[in-house]
């Protein structure tokens, strides 16, 4: 389970890396084609004076809009360009005059008009700076960018989402009871993991949550292999574990046969069954039980035993006494 998470959790993140240097890309790509257009506009502008050499021909001219000329069969207005040489346009339609005192492209065709060059059938675009095309390909590519990222993390999002969903509500693979104890006796957890943690602080979602002061905050863990073999390892519990009361050393799996009992310290009995057994009935962590257990679950343990010394030398009245830290 926990390779499988490490495994996508490795391959989204070479996902989003990929997207990354693609948006880098495709905006260092975008960027060069507006220079070149950008240069290829730039090349086409020519200047005032030089419009009684393309007369009859289209020519673009760039310069800063002056004044509205009246007195003309179409709407008029004067164009200075960089140089300080003004030239009056003729517009080819009803267009409204662009704003005067900005800077604008104007594309016509040049013709001698009383005596003078004016540009005719003429239409115009405005000017922002040569940063203006830049600065909208990034603006494009951010935004491409976020759209990109945001479809990214949805996807992801859905696909945990799916996995923890498969995971909450899969078929569980056996079950533990607690068979005997004074704090816990009845409860039965669902088993749907590879790694069960045990303890009085593990996790209520995935865990043998117990309240039992004598079992360990982090006591014990179950854990099943990929042959589906499933052990129980003690970590370090201050009372200690005993697996079919054989003592259970630290930090060391053992083996659990079918309807195997662990014991954690003095009192409280686990009992491992496999899927499918109707007995009793599931207690989900956070979910108290509305009832005593039905029928007697006690295991057939002689009673002597749960009240011998335990490993560290305490008696079993005494373990009932809240540990420290462990």
């Amino acid at each position: 389970m926990r390779g499988e998470e490490k495994k996508c959790t490795r391959h989204n993140g070479r996902a989003v890396t990929a997207m990354r240097w693609f948006v880098i890309w495709l905006a260092s790509a975008l960027v060069m084609i507006s220079a070149g257009c950008i240069g290829k506009r730039s090349a086409e502008v020519v200047r005032v004076n030089e419009l009684v050499n393309y007369l009859g021909q289209e020519v673009t001219v760039k310069g800063r809009t002056g004044q509205i000329l009246e007195g003309y069969a179409t709407r008029a207005f004067t164009l200075r360009d960089d140089y300080g040489d003004v030239v009056v346009v003729l517009m080819s339609s009803d267009k409204p005059y662009p704003i005067m005192g900005a800077t604008y492209y104007v594309t016509g065709v040049p013709k001698q008009v009383e005596g003078k060059i004016a540009l005719t059938e003429a239409r115009y675009r405005r000017w922002y700076g040569w940063l203006t095309m830049p600065a909208t390909v990034i603006f494009i590519v951010i935004f491409i960018g976020l759209g990109l990222t945001y479809l990214v993390t949805r996807w992801h999002i859905g696909r945990r989402t799916e996995a923890i969903r498969e995971e909450v509500f899969a078929e569980p693979w056996g079950f533990v009871e607690v068979v005997a104890g004074r704090f816990d006796g009845g409860k039965r957890f669902a088993l749907r993991y590879d790694e069960i943690p045990v303890g009085r602080e593990a996790d209520p979602s995935i865990g043998v949550l117990l309240d039992d002061p004598a079992v360990s905050r982090v006591h014990g863990r179950i854990l099943r292999d990929n042959l589906g073999r499933i052990f129980y390892e003690d970590l370090g519990s201050r009372y200690g574990s005993w697996v079919n009361e054989v003592q259970a050393q630290p930090n060391q799996p053992v083996h659990l046969p079918e309807n195997a009992l662990i014991r954690l310290g003095p009192e409280t009995i686990l009992r491992l069954i496999p899927a499918g057994s109707p007995r009793g009935e599931t207690y989900l962590a956070g979910q108290e039980r509305t009832g005593p257990p039905e029928g007697d679950m006690r295991p057939t343990v002689p009673r002597g035993e749960q009240n011998q010394a335990s490993p560290s030398g305490e008696v079993g009245g005494e373990a009932n006494q809240p540990e420290g830290d462990n």
